[in-house]
């Protein structure tokens, strides 16, 4: 039996390799560069990653080259309907993959550790009160080698989230990195609470606090992180994909509400009030997509299984070093083939495999 392989032209990238690398390569600039006043200096670049959890590319930036032809089944309508403003004002601005595709398990905290770390890693389940504490990556993440590679401190490289699936990704077990290279974790609660994700797992309430089911609290948090001076900021907007589970009938809804806040969120970084105009790179991507083709009244109510509805996923670039109106014509991937760019890769991590 012969197996189909990809043409040589289709090579695997990572959202994250290429943020970083860019990064990287600002960095690396010396002072005679012709950019002179480059906007991806070393001391002014700010990495944005916001992960619309368990949105399929139905629901987002679908065209009538993808999967339903540019119709959602979810919303009962044609996708560009869904999210009007990002589509007509920020997909020309940046560069898209439509789709791009997670290889590994399609489901939040795997793909999170994934992508993080540039690894298939295990990740196994939260365990909180008098367990065994929690499934830590193996390797440093993302949040790590930015705080030793730029001397960051903790409120300049933050992971800010409304679930406890990102409680464990803060910083790795890895030797050499760990705590004290952790990102500030921000836990959103229904209350209005912003508690340190690291020090639930000692809390007596810990099953007191709700998650916010309110997304857009954080793409607010990414605008006042910013404004304070942060770095790095992955945001977790896990509502999205906890109302495919629970409230299947408005899933689309859920995603269609981050549209407007997205906009403006990134109107705002290139605004001159910001501070960070031509100076941030920003993603907007999703972790892992949805079934497709479940005989059931939702077929979009679950994910976790190796179709295509849920290993195609959303992605978007936007800022400096990206192409304005450019659409992939590779095969991209959520995970790195290596760490997540040139320099990091070649930093104290022992098992770091290259490119």
């Amino acid at each position: 039996m012969s197996v189909a392989r990809p043409s040589p032209t289709h090579r695997a990238a990572s959202i994250l390799a290429v943020l970083g690398a860019l990064a990287v390569a600002g960095c690396q600039r010396d002072a005679t560069d012709s950019g002179g006043d480059s906007a991806a200096s070393s001391e002014g670049l700010r990495l944005v990653m916001l992960v619309v959890d368990g949105a399929r590319i139905e629901e987002t930036f679908a065209d009538e080259s993808c999967h339903g032809e540019g119709w959602s089944d979810a919303y009962g309508g044609p996708t560009a309907e869904i999210m009007p403003t990002v589509r007509d004002e920020l997909l020309p601005q940046g560069a898209v993959v439509r789709p791009g595709f997670v290889i590994g398990d399609t489901s939040t905290q795997p793909a999170h550790s994934d992508f993080l770390t540039g690894y298939r890693t295990p990740s196994g389940p939260l365990v909180l009160g008098d367990g065994g504490g929690f499934f830590r990556p193996q390797v440093p993440t993302l949040f790590e080698h930015a705080r030793e590679q730029w001397g960051s401190e903790a409120e300049q490289v933050v992971l800010t989230h409304n679930t406890i699936h990102m409680i464990p990704f803060g910083y790795s077990i890895a030797p050499g990195y760990g705590e004290e290279l952790r990102a500030a974790n921000r836990f959103h609660t229904d209350d209005g609470q912003v508690v340190d994700a690291d020090t639930i797992a000692d809390r007596e309430d810990a099953s007191d606090l709700q998650p916010s089911t309110d997304d857009t609290v954080l793409i607010d948090d990414v605008r006042t992180l910013l404004a304070d001076g942060a770095r790095v900021v992955l945001a977790n907007l896990h509502d999205v994909d906890r109302s495919g589970h629970e409230r299947p009938e408005i899933h689309s809804k859920s995603v269609q509400a981050l549209d407007e806040p997205i906009a403006e969120l990134w109107s705002w970084i290139q605004s001159p009030d910001s501070g960070v105009a031509d100076r941030t790179l920003v993603a907007v991507f999703s972790d892992h997509g949805r079934h497709r083709f479940v005989d059931d009244e939702y077929p979009w109510e679950s994910h976790h299984c190796a179709c295509t509805g849920c290993r195609e996923v959303p992605i978007l670039l936007l800022g400096p070093g990206i192409r304005a109106g450019a659409e992939a014509s590779v095969v991209w991937t959520l995970e790195a083939s290596g760490s997540p760019s040139p320099r990091w890769r070649a930093s104290r991590s022992p098992t770091a495999p290259g490119w």
